[in-house]
C-alpha cells in the first residue's frame, strides 16, 4: 500500500510539474515563430517628421528582398524598404509589425542612419530606443546623412545591384584610403555622450546625384564627419578638413597630397605611416597644447610644366628633397591649423584636448573644467609637422619613352 501511495504521489508531482511548465510557456515564454515569418533588418534610418509634430519616421532596410505588399496606415513598403511613422521610435516599430505580414526583427541590424534634420534637433532622442533595446547590438555602425534624409539614403541602391547598406559598409571599410572619414560604432557614440570630456563625431554620407543629361542612378558617397555639441549636429568636416582632423586625432591611415612645387610642377605624394603626439604646457595661466605630427610620403606622380616631360627631367638632389618636404609641411600644417581655428571658433573641443588633459594631468583638469567652454577658444594650440619623403617612383620617364 505504501509503495502504491508513493507511486501515486510521484505521478501527481510529475503531472503538476509538466502542467506548470506548459502553462508558463503559454503565458510567459516568447512565442515560437518561424524564421520565414520574420523580416530581418540590416539597416535602420531615422528622420524627423516634417509636419512639426515632433514625431519620427523610421525606415527599415531588410536583409533580403521579399514580395511587396499593400500595407495600411502610416506604413508602406516601397523599393524593398519599410517606412513607418510614429510619435516615438517604439510606436513606429510596432506599426511596422502590425501592418506588415512579417515580424520586423531588429537583432541583426548593423547600420543606423540619422537624417540631417533629426541630427540637428537632438541625437539622443533618435537613438535612445536603439541603446535600450535588448535585441539590438551596441557594435552597429552609425552615420549621419548630409543634405538629405535617412530614408532617401536607404532607398538609394547602386547601379551594380548593391543595396545602400552594402554601399555604406564598403565605404566605411575603405575610408582609410583617403582618410576623409572612419567607422564609428554605437558604443563609441554613447560613451562620448556620457563623458564630459568627449563629443560625438559621426561619419557623414550623402547622395551624389547624377545630372539628368548624363543619366545613371544616384550614388552614395562618404564625405567626412558630422560634429555634435550638446547632442545636436553643428557642422560637417569634409575632405581636407576631415583628413586634417584624422591627422590630429590619430585616426589617419593613408591619403594623397598634391604639391605645387615651384619650377617643378604638380606632384602627387602618397601619405602614410602617420603618428601624432600631443603635449601639454602652461601659458598665461592657461593650458597650452602642441600637436606633433610625423608621417612619411612617397612621390608617385609628376605633372610637368612642359608639354614634353622628357625635356624637363628632374634630378632629385638633397636641396630638391628639402624643398618638397617644406612645401608638404606648409600644406598639411595649414590644413590642420584651419581645423583648429574652426574648432575654437565653434567653441567646441572636438579635437580631444579636454580628454587628453583629464588623463594626463587630472589636477589641472579639475582646476579648469568648470570654465573649459569659455577657456577653449582662448587656448594656445600649436602644430608641428615633420614629413619625410622616402621614395620617388618613376616620374621622369613614362612607359614607352625612349631612354
Amino acid at each position: 500500500m505504501k509503495r502504491n501511495t508513493k507511486a501515486l504521489l510521484g505521478s501527481l508531482f510529475v503531472f503538476a510539474l509538466v502542467f506548470s511548465v506548459n502553462a508558463g510557456s503559454k503565458t510567459n515564454m516568447p512565442r515560437r515563430e518561424e524564421i520565414t515569418r520574420k523580416t530581418v533588418v540590416q539597416a535602420i534610418g531615422v528622420d524627423q517628421l516634417e509636419d512639426g509634430s515632433g514625431g519620427m519616421r523610421i525606415t527599415f532596410a531588410p536583409a533580403m528582398s521579399r514580395d511587396q505588399e499593400s500595407l495600411q496606415g502610416s506604413t508602406e513598403e516601397i523599393n524593398n524598404v519599410i517606412v513607418s511613422d510614429g510619435e516615438t521610435f517604439y510606436e513606429a516599430v510596432k506599426k511596422a509589425q502590425t501592418f506588415s505580414s512579417n515580424t520586423v526583427y531588429l537583432g541583426q541590424t548593423d547600420l543606423l542612419v540619422i537624417g540631417e534634420a533629426a541630427a540637428r534637433e537632438d541625437l539622443a532622442k533618435y537613438i535612445d530606443f536603439v541603446t535600450r533595446n535588448q535585441d539590438m547590438r551596441m557594435d552597429l555602425h552609425i552615420v549621419v546623412a548630409k543634405d538629405t534624409t535617412a530614408e532617401e539614403v536607404l532607398r538609394c541602391d547602386s547601379d551594380d545591384g548593391a543595396t545602400s547598406f552594402e554601399a555604406i559598409e564598403s565605404l566605411l571599410l575603405d575610408a582609410g584610403e583617403m582618410s576623409y572619414s572612419s567607422e564609428v560604432k554605437m558604443r563609441q557614440v554613447v560613451q562620448a555622450m556620457e563623458e564630459e570630456t568627449l563629443v560625438p563625431i559621426l561619419p557623414a554620407v550623402t547622395i551624389a546625384k547624377q545630372e539628368e543629361s548624363k543619366g545613371g542612378p544616384a550614388t552614395i558617397s562618404l564625405v567626412g564627419y558630422g560634429i555634435f555639441h550638446d547632442g545636436k549636429l553643428i557642422r560637417f568636416l569634409q575632405e581636407d578638413g576631415a583628413k586634417a582632423f584624422n591627422l590630429l586625432t590619430g585616426r589617419f591611415e593613408y591619403s594623397v597630397a598634391v604639391i605645387n612645387a615651384q619650377d617643378i610642377g604638380k606632384m602627387s605624394a602618397q601619405l602614410l605611416n602617420s603618428s601624432v603626439e600631443l603635449s601639454t604646457d602652461t601659458k598665461d595661466g592657461k593650458p597650452a597644447f602642441t600637436f606633433r605630427v610625423d608621417l612619411t610620403a612617397n612621390i608617385t606622380e609628376r605633372v610637368s610644366n612642359n608639354a614634353n616631360p622628357k625635356a624637363e627631367e628632374l634630378r632629385f638632389t638633397e636641396e630638391t628633397l628639402h624643398a618638397l618636404e617644406e612645401d608638404l609641411t606648409n600644406q598639411l600644417k595649414g590644413e590642420m591649423e584651419r581645423v583648429i581655428a574652426q574648432s575654437q571658433s565653434d567653441g567646441v573641443d572636438y579635437l580631444g584636448l579636454a580628454d587628453h588633459l583629464y588623463r594626463s594631468d587630472p589636477d589641472e583638469w579639475e582646476r579648469v573644467k568648470e570654465d573649459w567652454e569659455s577657456l577653449y577658444p582662448q587656448l594656445s594650440i600649436q602644430v608641428e609637422v615633420e614629413p619625410q619623403i622616402q621614395n620617388f617612383y618613376t616620374i621622369n620617364q613614362g612607359l614607352g619613352m625612349e631612354e
